[in-house]
C-alpha cells in the first residue's frame, strides 16, 4: 500500500515534497541503474554516456580481446609493378618553313611549312628505303655475278635530275607551273649519289650539264668535282622566237623577240661518254647507270635509249634512275623489257623526295 500525503493544491510542488510511493519507485529505478552501470564496459557498444546499447548477446572472446595493431590499418591500395613506364604521348612536331615561292616574280615570298628535318633523319629514312635495292643487288649478283661484279658505270644528266627535283616538289606542295621557287631548293648530292652507287664497285662518274654564257659555273658543279665525277660543263645557247601574246598585224613587224638561253650538246656529249665506256670494257661488259628520264633522240645523237639497247645487246646491265614525272614511255614498254629480265631495271625517285632536299642546317 502506498501512502499519501495531503497538501494543498494551491502550493507549488516542491521536488522536496515525494509522495512517499514515488520515493520507493524512483529508489528502485535508481538501484536498477546502478547496477547496469556497473556491469557496463567501454567497449564499441557503448553508447558514449557507459551504459551498453545492446544486451541480447553477451560480448565474445574476439569483442573483448583487442584487435591486431595490423587489422585497424587502412588496405593498402594495389600498384601497378615499378618496372612498368608509363606510357608518355610525345608532342607532335611544330610545322617549320622549309621552302618559300612567289607567285609573280615581285610578289613577296611565301612560306611553305612541313615537318622538321634534318640531315640524319634525312639519311636514316634514306636508308631504309633502299633496303629493298640493296636485296636485289644481291640477288642478281648471284645470277649474274661476272657482270655485276666488274662494277658499275654512272652518267647522270644533271639539268633533266635538278629541273624534275622540282617539278615534284611542286607537285607535292600543290604548286602551279607558274610559282617559282625562292630561293631554288636545293638537291642534296651526296645522297642522290649514294642512291646510284649502292655500295658497289664503282668505274666511273660522270655527269653532264650546263651554264648561261658569262655567268658563274653553277653551285654544284664544285659539288660535283667533290664527289668525283667528271663533269662535262656546256655552255648554253642563245636563242630568239616569237614573244607570246596577242598583237595587231600592224604591230607584227615591231614584236620584240623571246630570248632563251638553251642546252647545247649536254645530251650528245654524255651519250658519247657512255660509248667510251661500252667500246673501253668491250669485253668485260659491267653495270650502266644511267640518271635521266629522257629517251628521245638528242639533234646530233640517237638518245639515251637507243645507247641503252646497244649496250644490253652487248651483255651489259642497265639500271635508269628518274622521276616518275620526266620517265618516257620507252623505258616503260612492257615487251622490250621483258626480253631483258632483271638485266635491265628503273628506279624511281619519288619515294626519296624529302630525303632529297637540302635542309637548312
Amino acid at each position: 500500500m502506498f501512502e499519501y500525503k495531503q497538501w494543498d493544491e494551491k502550493t507549488p510542488l516542491s521536488p522536496r515534497i515525494v509522495p512517499a510511493g514515488l520515493a520507493s519507485i524512483r529508489e528502485a529505478l535508481r538501484q536498477k541503474l546502478y547496477e547496469q552501470f556497473s556491469s557496463s564496459t567501454d567497449t564499441e557498444d557503448s553508447d558514449g554516456y557507459g551504459f551498453s546499447t545492446d544486451h541480447s548477446t553477451p560480448p565474445s572472446s574476439v569483442e573483448k580481446d583487442p584487435a591486431p595493431i595490423a587489422t585497424l590499418l587502412p588496405p593498402t591500395p594495389s600498384k601497378a609493378p615499378l618496372d612498368v613506364p608509363k606510357k608518355v604521348k610525345k608532342p607532335k612536331p611544330e610545322l617549320q618553313p622549309v621552302l618559300s615561292y612567289q607567285k609573280g616574280k615581285y610578289d613577296t615570298p611565301t612560306s611553305i611549312y612541313d615537318k622538321p628535318r634534318t640531315k640524319i633523319s634525312q639519311h636514316e629514312h634514306l636508308t631504309q628505303n633502299l633496303i629493298p635495292y640493296y636485296a636485289t643487288d644481291s640477288a642478281l649478283a648471284n645470277d649474274l655475278p661476272d657482270v655485276t661484279n666488274r662494277g658499275i658505270h654512272v652518267f647522270l644528266d644533271m639539268s633533266n635530275i635538278n629541273i624534275s627535283f622540282q617539278a615534284s616538289l611542286r607537285e607535292k606542295y600543290n604548286l602551279s607551273e607558274s610559282d617559282r621557287f625562292y630561293p631554288l631548293p636545293q638537291l642534296n648530292l651526296d645522297f642522290l649519289t649514294e642512291i646510284l652507287i649502292r655500295g658497289r664497285k664503282t668505274q666511273g662518274l660522270t655527269a653532264g650539264c650546263s651554264v648561261h654564257p658569262g655567268k658563274p659555273d653553277p653551285h654544284f658543279v664544285s659539288d660535283l668535282r667533290t664527289l668525283t665525277y667528271r663533269v662535262d660543263l656546256r655552255e648554253r645557247k642563245r636563242t630568239t622566237e616569237p614573244k607570246k601574246g596577242y598583237y595587231s598585224s600592224s604591230d607584227e613587224a615591231n614584236r620584240p623577240p623571246r630570248v632563251r638561253y638553251v642546252e647545247d650538246l649536254v645530251d650528245e656529249t654524255l651519250q658519247t661518254r657512255i660509248a667510251e665506256s661500252v667500246m673501253e670494257h668491250f669485253s668485260n661488259p659491267g653495270t650502266l647507270v644511267i640518271a635521266t628520264g629522257d629517251a628521245k633522240p638528242a639533234p646530233f645523237s640517237d638518245g639515251f635509249w637507243v645507247y641503252a639497247d646497244r649496250a644490253l645487246k652487248m651483255g651489259w646491265n642497265v639500271e635508269v634512275v628518274s622521276w616518275r614525272s620526266s620517265l618516257s614511255g620507252a623505258w616503260r614498254d612492257v615487251e622490250w623489257k621483258k626480253q631483258w629480265g632483271g638485266r635491265f631495271r628503273v628506279i624511281e625517285l619519288d619515294g626519296f623526295l624529302d630525303d632529297l632536299l637540302c635542309t637548312l642546317e
